[in-house]
């Protein structure tokens, strides 16, 4: 009876213990399963800040890129916006700099293919004659077609290709006697005639988001002294038309103030050369075909030696 008892005494206190073991166990298990769970929900919230992080990241990338672009902006002349250029001018570099510039510049000269049934385009054939250096400006030439819209992204994808310091677009202005940079480019297509593949758009914007008019911000005055320092008549132009001539200055300067900060762009008219006012109404002034070409370099060393335009009085009084 004793050795019963006492198996029966140490069968109840072996059950007992393995009972509270267990009930450890299972508590054990239970505190595992909840630090998984709090470990797996540790790691997705680490996983998400992480992904967070790379997000802020990239955002902080993009605003550092929009400071360099406000900045460029800011310091960019007020003359490739709606305003006109501003009067505090800086000081024109010294032209005895040109030559001797440590850096090179990269001008971009556009010039249309011939339009209205001639046969020739000046501005077209006096490009072909530009050397393509002139002082230390290396110049990329590029032929335009006379076509709205074909016109811009022509000149918008030399840009992108090319990397410019500036962009200089030449076109032919018949009835005029000297070579005229363009002032101003508006935004409005106005066309009294086809464009050469029949396009005719009236009283329409060139951009909807785009300023009423964006100004040359290229040395327009300093060209105009160049040119005819050179010998040859030129003059501040305040219209560029609202043929395609406007259209690809106003599209041109659009993308450089939306795009392209840093880079200067303008246009500039040339005459007629003799041959195509043969047979047309008097009057009807021409230049020859090489001083345009010598006008046109004239103007490209204005624009390699001067980053801000002089002070002149070049307006007009009507």
């Amino acid at each position: 009876m004793i050795k019963e008892d006492t198996a029966m005494a140490g069968g109840h206190y072996d059950k007992s213990v393995y009972d509270k073991l267990m009930k450890v166990m299972a508590s054990l298990d239970s505190l595992k399963k909840e630090t998984n769970q709090k470990i797996s929900g540790l790691n997705n919230e680490i996983s998400d800040l992480k992904k967070e992080n790379k997000k802020l990241q990239k955002e902080n990338e993009l605003l550092k890129e929009d400071n360099t672009r406000l900045k460029n902006l800011l310091n960019h002349d007020s003359s490739n916006t709606s305003k006109p250029p501003s009067s505090d001018q800086k000081p024109a570099r010294a032209a005895n700099n040109y030559n001797n510039r440590e850096k090179s510049e990269k001008i971009l000269l556009t010039a249309f293919d011939p339009f209205v049934g001639d046969k020739v385009n000046p501005a077209l054939e006096a490009v072909k004659l530009v050397s393509s250096q002139v002082g230390s400006v290396e110049i990329v030439k590029i032929e335009v077609p006379t076509v709205f819209r074909k016109s811009i992204a022509t000149v918008a994808a030399a840009i992108a290709k090319e990397k410019p310091d500036a962009v200089l677009c030449i076109g032919q202005a018949g009835g005029r006697y000297d070579i005229t940079p363009e002032r101003v480019a508006i935004n409005l297509d106005d066309a009294r005639i086809k464009d050469n593949e029949g396009n005719q758009p009236i009283d329409l914007p060139i951009y909807d988001d785009g300023a009423p008019a964006y100004f040359s911000d290229l040395p327009i005055k300093a060209m105009v002294q160049h040119i005819r320092e050179a010998g040859l008549p030129a003059s501040v132009s305040n219209t560029a038309g609202t043929f395609v001539c406007n259209h690809l200055m106003y599209g041109v300067l659009y993308t450089l103030a939306k795009e392209y900060p840093g880079v200067r762009g303008g246009f500039m008219h040339v005459p007629f050369i003799p041959e195509q006012v043969v047979g047309r109404p008097a009057p009807a002034p021409s230049m020859n075909l090489k001083d345009i070409a010598r006008g046109i370099e004239a103007a490209i060393a204005a624009i390699g030696e001067y980053e801000e335009d002089i002070r002149t009085a070049e307006g007009q009084t009507h």
